[in-house]
């Protein structure tokens, strides 16, 4: 029995849907107010290169830098893999600590489609105590101990639907009790 524990898509795409919102207005109201003022867009183009203002175009560069990342997001956005069950163990995504360099090196990753989530495996035989715990305001959490006293980090799987949390819970305990009998 392998299942595998995606986060909803509409988390995953709200970033995308962010800087679309953000991007596309800053890109349409400085080309709308350069073709107005100019009269067309080749005029507009020639004025510019007659005598290049950048604080003229920066709004427009910026408003660009935001809304072709924004639709590349939207396009390839797929379905984060959070958590695994196989009939060896349970693989789950850690929370890494935020940094920019790598958040960039993920994005780039994610537009080249090289994109891979490292899953930590804990077999089986390991775990010694899983539940379903309550978090801050009243977000459900899964908590677990191993054999060696330890707890993972599963802070990772806070964006699970709390359908999918319970499932993977009642699923961990049922196969732990079956290796221990």
């Amino acid at each position: 029995m392998e299942r595998n524990y995606y986060l909803p898509k509409w988390k995953s795409a709200a970033p995308g849907i962010l800087l679309t919102i953000f991007g596309a207005p800053l890109v349409y109201l400085n080309l709308h107010m350069a073709i107005s003022a100019e009269g067309s867009l080749i005029e507009t183009i020639n004025a510019f290169m007659k005598k290049p203002y950048l604080i003229e175009v920066m709004p427009f560069i910026i408003g660009f830098s935001l809304l072709i990342p924004g639709i590349i997001i939207l396009k390839k956005g797929k379905k984060a893999l959070k958590a695994k069950l196989d009939h060896r163990g349970f693989y789950y995504a850690p929370m890494k600590p935020p940094s920019i360099i790598s958040g960039l090196s993920d994005f780039i990753k994610k537009m080249r489609n090289e994109y891979r989530v490292e899953l930590n495996f804990i077999p089986y035989d390991d775990i010694k105590y899983m539940s379903l715990e309550k978090h801050m305001m009243g977000v459900k959490q899964i908590h677990m101990i191993t054999q060696n006293s330890e707890s993972p980090n599963l802070m990772g799987l806070l964006e699970l639907k709390a359908s999918d949390k319970e499932e993977l819970v009642e699923a961990i305990k049922k196969k732990v009790s079956e290796q221990t009998n």
